[in-house]
């Protein structure tokens, strides 16, 4: 899209999908070089040759990455709404470049390079799957998304990298590479459960499943409902320990104890 002699040009896909071996731009003069759709369509490059696309995709264009070449985005922010889909090779998006109203993009395979702190929007859900899928995010970037889901799992708030360097919360390196970081804005909807404090063990330790209904542990990352309780006097915070909520209903004296952990 777009030659030196002709360096502007529009690719409008119309509606339809459409499957092309390479997409390149053969130049670097000044110009507009767009692919487009006016609804959605699907442009799947299964290109085994590294490319560069000097240019963007804007209407609803979404993009499937196959073949075990590179495609590196530059020059332009894309506008379209369409989905980031990458299943093989690498997808590169430089620092000029970005996806900036993709809110689905996924790395089912392959890899997708961010170069830029500014490369997916915030607003995108980013999906690594299981099996050699990975980000590879820039030395001293840190990349911002809304919602990340992991082997189909969705994460919880915070900041995930593959090195220390890094400064990520979280490090896996079989989702991620480079020393850049992610930013994960927002939780998982909390399902919230519900479990009572029976006192049923020979200590107060929050941390004794016979202290609970049933002798079964609450979640202590931050999705259970607690009630103190059916009996005893007392709960001991052993441990670190999270909750959604809690409510203190005895008919007596009951006592949140300090102990070696944080409530």
């Amino acid at each position: 899209v777009g030659i030196g002699y002709q360096p502007s040009g529009i690719f409008d896909l119309n509606r339809f999908d459409q499957k092309v071996s390479g997409l390149a731009t053969d130049t670097t003069n000044a110009g507009t070089r767009i692919v487009t759709s006016p609804a959605r369509a699907t442009l799947t490059v299964n290109q085994n040759a590294n490319t560069t696309y000097n240019g963007l995709l804007a209407g609803a264009v979404c993009l499937v990455k196959t073949g075990t070449g590179s495609l590196t985005f530059t020059n332009a922010i894309s506008t379209t709404t369409g989905d980031i889909i990458v299943s093989n090779g690498t997808l590169v998006v430089e620092t000029s470049a970005g996806f900036g109203a993709s809110t689905n993009v996924v790395v089912a395979g392959g890899t997708l390079e961010l170069r830029t702190a500014t490369s997916l929007a915030d607003s995108a859900s980013l999906s690594i799957l299981d099996g050699g899928a990975k980000v590879k995010i820039g030395t001293n970037l840190t990349e911002t998304v809304s919602t990340l889901f992991l082997g189909g799992i969705q994460q919880r708030r915070g900041t995930y990298g593959a090195s220390a360097g890094s400064g990520a919360t979280t490090i896996d390196t079989a989702h991620f590479s480079g020393d850049g970081k992610l930013f994960v804005a927002n939780n998982p909807p909390i399902l919230a459960t519900n479990t009572i404090w029976d006192a049923g063990g020979a200590d107060s330790n929050i941390d004794n499943p016979t202290n609970w209904v049933s002798d079964t542990l609450p979640d202590f990352t931050g999705s259970s409902y607690v009630h103190f309780g059916s009996n005893g006097v007392a709960a001991t915070a052993n441990t670190n320990v999270s909750l959604y909520g809690f409510t203190f209903n005895r008919d007596g004296n009951f006592t949140l104890a300090n102990g070696a952990g944080a409530l």
